[in-house]
């Protein structure tokens, strides 16, 4: 059966998880001997649509694909001091709205082929401090409430050009030359965001975003294929 030259495909979802595991308002996470003891119960929800758009064949071809979910969770406890959010749905850690992705190859002649392939997403869900204030000499930190913030959206776009050696079908030796771009325009995507400030008695927190391969990273590649 002769494959399709394009497909498209359409796929809805809903899960709900009552056993999710989340942690106390406040716990420290890189001294604290016995994580377990502060880990609370969570409901967790996740509901989206995902669609795909793929073209097989064909001088230009390559897909498409879109999700759009929302992924929450909720910590509710008779002990008030438990309760997240005062118990109310708050977005999870990995919860992405949007998520889209593409790759698109173009055959500009018989030897050259030209690729491009670009993603974005939604940043992901953190909670900022928002207040510091003295308690009794002692630096007290007031953060926003769980996952009230999102750190930048990602997006990248990368390209390549590729030139194929010689064309003949009975050949011992194969051999192609990549030239590529990734992160064309050079985004600053956050891989990780801290804070920080600026002087002592500055009241308010500064953020800083750490970015890898935050510019244009160009490469040349040569493959050799012994058939």
């Amino acid at each position: 059966m002769a494959e399709s030259r394009i497909e498209f495909s359409f796929e809805a979802y809903f899960k709900r998880n009552s056993n999710a595991i989340d942690y106390r308002g406040g716990v420290d996470l890189n001294t604290n001997p016995n994580l377990q003891l502060e880990t609370l119960n969570a409901e967790e929800r996740s509901y989206g649509l995902e669609f795909l758009l793929k073209m097989n064949s064909g001088r230009l071809n390559g897909w498409l694909a879109l999700t759009l979910s929302k992924t929450e969770r909720r910590i509710k406890s008779d002990l008030v001091i438990n309760e997240i959010n005062s118990g109310e749905y708050f977005p999870s850690n990995f919860d992405k709205p949007i998520d889209f992705s593409s790759f698109i190859n173009y055959n500009l002649s018989k030897r050259w082929k030209f690729g491009a392939n670009f993603s974005y997403s939604t940043g992901r869900p953190v909670s900022f401090p928002d207040q510091r204030f003295d308690l009794d000499g002692v630096e007290v930190v007031r953060f926003s409430q769980r996952n009230n913030f999102r750190i930048p959206d990602y997006h990248r776009l990368d390209i390549s050009l590729t030139f194929s050696g010689s064309l003949k079908r009975k050949k011992l030796l194969s051999g192609t030359w990549t030239f590529s771009v990734y992160n064309l325009y050079g985004r600053r995507n956050p891989f990780s965001v801290f804070f920080g400030r600026r002087a002592l008695s500055d009241p308010l927190f500064t953020p800083y975003q750490l970015s890898i391969l935050a510019r244009p990273f160009p490469s040349l590649t040569y493959s050799l294929t012994i058939k």
